[in-house]
């Protein structure tokens, strides 16, 4: 998915923005930027490298969309040039890359450095996670973990009979939210756990210790 630059130069403009950016369930991808013409394409050359001679912003302060339609050309083009070329020919298969998120219960799916660093940002983002009751909250959330992972070139992947596919957002949050589940049990698991005996076997708050517990005890 693509982001957006939204660029201003009258501070009274900025409750506007700032109210936009807020209430869009893709705001992690959409950056805000005050200044003059001269200082947005400043930054926006150098911090995000855009090249600004393809900007419908213009130094006389005008707009023109003549790049923004002939890429839309050059987009159908390839377009009709792959439908006519690759007709009834396989999809090349999809190969994971370093940072793709794998779904499965596979060691090769639970060690991929991607996989990995999707779940440290969960563990990240636990608290900010759990802190609200608000569904529109955590799925932005989860959107943000999603943001970032495209961010570093990864993807979310599954797997089937024919190899791997890349899954949906909608897919990719409901992963997340599982994870943040499983995170959640656990913890709740670890707070009601205390050890016995000082010998570190463990029973629930308030119980006692099961019979595998009780059979260490014996020995």
């Amino acid at each position: 998915q693509l982001g957006a630059h939204i660029c201003y130069n009258q501070k009274s403009l900025r409750p506007l923005v700032t109210g936009y950016r807020l209430f869009r369930q893709d705001r992690f991808r959409i950056q805000t930027h005050f200044g003059s013409l001269e200082e947005v394409h400043l930054k926006l050359t150098s911090t995000f490298g855009i090249d600004m001679d393809r900007s419908p912003m213009r130094p006389d302060h005008s707009w023109s969309l003549d790049f923004h339609h002939e890429w839309l050309r050059k987009l159908q083009r390839e377009e009709e040039s792959l439908k006519s070329t690759c007709t009834g020919s396989p999809v090349a298969p999809i190969v994971p890359r370093e940072m793709d998120v794998l779904f499965g219960k596979s060691i090769r799916a639970r060690s991929a450095p991607g996989t990995r660093r999707a779940l440290h940002l969960v563990e990240h983002h636990y608290e900010e996670y759990t802190r609200t009751s608000s569904k529109y909250d955590k799925k932005a959330c989860a959107n943000g973990i999603i943001a970032q992972v495209h961010a570093s070139g990864g993807r979310f992947l599954k797997s089937d009979r024919e190899g791997w596919m890349e899954v949906d957002d909608i897919t990719s949050r409901q992963k997340i939210a599982h994870w943040f589940r499983y995170m959640k049990t656990k913890s709740a698991d670890a707070a009601n756990r205390i050890p016995v005996n000082g010998r570190g076997l463990v029973q629930e708050r308030g119980g006692k210790p099961t019979s595998r517990q009780q059979d260490e005890e014996c020995k």
